[in-house]
């Protein structure tokens, strides 16, 4: 399953990040309220200020509810960027969460366990950056057969539906992408279509490949 990575996400990783960097890996995350630009801009992510802390032996009511609520929407955060199913999260990262906290028991969410997810997540958005590049290099070097099957079904079908349209003088039977673009444009439009899918710690698809270029490469025939 694709990986989005959300602004709530960020959110989280930026308090982690700060009090880890501060020293304090067991500061508790809270939900601080809808974040500038309204309640659709996500949730500011903020440190418990009510003397809640791990291990603590007794918890009142109101720091269990607080803390149920963060981890609902690290929970949320979570399954929202593998597409809405916590069945397309992978094994690693809800092992990383220790999904058995997440059982409205009041269990405080820490910077450290934020970070043991971000791991896992990391390890996805790494080998999606991986796949990103080989695509991008298989293209370039006219090597389509290298792709996975399915961006070599659309690179054939925008080749197809040149040919139908343009004839086989300007669109050859064995004609590929860079025969038809400038390689200078292929490698340009794909490589903003790797670092618009690398920010978002996702593969890049086939259907965005083929999008961008039949309209170029239709514009560049005309």
């Amino acid at each position: 399953m694709a990986l989005v990575i959300s602004e709530q996400y960020r959110r989280f990783v930026d308090f982690a990040q700060s009090y880890i960097g501060q020293g304090n890996e067991d500061a508790i995350a809270r939900d601080g309220g809808a974040a500038a630009g309204g309640q659709l801009a996500g949730r500011t992510i903020t440190i418990a200020n009510d003397n809640d802390h791990i291990k603590q032996w007794f918890r009142p009511g109101d720091q269990r509810n607080a803390n149920d609520v963060a981890r609902d929407l690290f929970k949320r955060t979570i399954i929202d960027m593998f597409g809405g199913s916590m069945a397309n999260v992978p094994q690693e990262v809800k092992d990383a969460m220790e999904l058995k906290n997440f059982n409205n028991g009041g269990h405080p969410l820490t910077a450290r366990r934020i970070m043991f997810v971000k791991v896992e997540v990391d390890k996805i958005i790494a080998e999606a950056t991986a796949f990103n590049s080989t695509v991008l290099n298989a293209v370039m070097e006219g090597n389509a057969n290298q792709l996975p099957q399915d961006m070599q079904n659309v690179l054939r079908t925008v080749m197809n539906d040149l040919r139908a349209r343009f004839g086989e003088d300007l669109v050859p039977a064995d004609a590929k992408i860079t025969d038809v673009l400038n390689p200078s444009l292929v490698r340009a439009s794909l490589q903003a279509l790797v670092n618009a899918a690398n920010a978002d710690g996702r593969k890049l698809d086939a259907g965005a490949i083929r999008n961008e270029f039949a309209g170029k490469a239709s514009r560049n025939l005309t």
